[in-house]
């Protein structure tokens, strides 16, 4: 059996600790056919090897399509019109 123990002391972002499970092994499609499983908006997955400052990791690139945020944000935009109003 294999472990892995984080210390989150400050906590961990999600495609900090994807890029991580990546670069140890994890398999890219297993996690996005399962991700896809979810109820989610449609996304594209990308794994990119980047070197910062002498330190070689991966970077998690992970794009949902705009068509849902442009909804969200004229709905913000309504509201706060109504809000104006008030």
């Amino acid at each position: 059996m294999k472990l892995l123990y984080l210390d989150c002391q400050s906590g961990i972002s999600g495609d900090m600790t994807l890029s991580a499970l990546i670069d140890l092994g994890a398999d890219i499609h297993y996690i996005s056919e399962h991700l896809k499983k979810m109820p989610l908006d449609p996304f594209t997955l990308d794994v990119k090897q980047v070197d910062k400052r002498g330190i070689s990791a991966k970077l998690l690139d992970l794009q949902f399509q705009d068509a849902g945020l442009r909804d969200v944000f004229q709905e913000v935009q309504q509201a706060a019109g109504a809000l104006a109003k008030v």
